[in-house]
């Protein structure tokens, strides 16, 4: 529904079209230059990372960290959900299994 403004450029509920067009105009400009500087670091990444260079990248980088309990709880709540979530899915599949010749 199309709001009648006044001669002033407010519409009915007093908000100033001129500087709310300007603030759009504002965060579009930004929202551009963080996009630019996200394609910036994503080219500057690698391709490709190999599994050994990951997992001696994530070894290094647990051995550093000061707070090895938690990655390690954190860890082994996953590897205790891995079973669960693979018998679900043979659950899920076998369910989507038309049934008959």
């Amino acid at each position: 529904m199309a709001t009648p403004t006044d001669p002033h450029g407010a519409d009915a509920d007093g908000i100033d079209i001129a500087s709310a067009s300007f603030r759009l105009d504002e965060l579009r400009r930004r929202s551009e230059e963080r996009t630019a500087e996200l394609r910036e670091i994503a080219a500057a990444l690698p391709a490709v990372v190999g599994r050994r260079a990951m997992l001696r990248s994530l070894v290094g980088d647990t051995l550093a960290n000061p707070n090895k309990a938690e990655i390690a709880r954190r860890g082994l709540g996953r590897a205790r959900r891995v079973p669960r979530q693979a018998l679900n899915a043979v659950i899920a599949r076998l369910r989507r299994r038309p049934v008959g010749p």
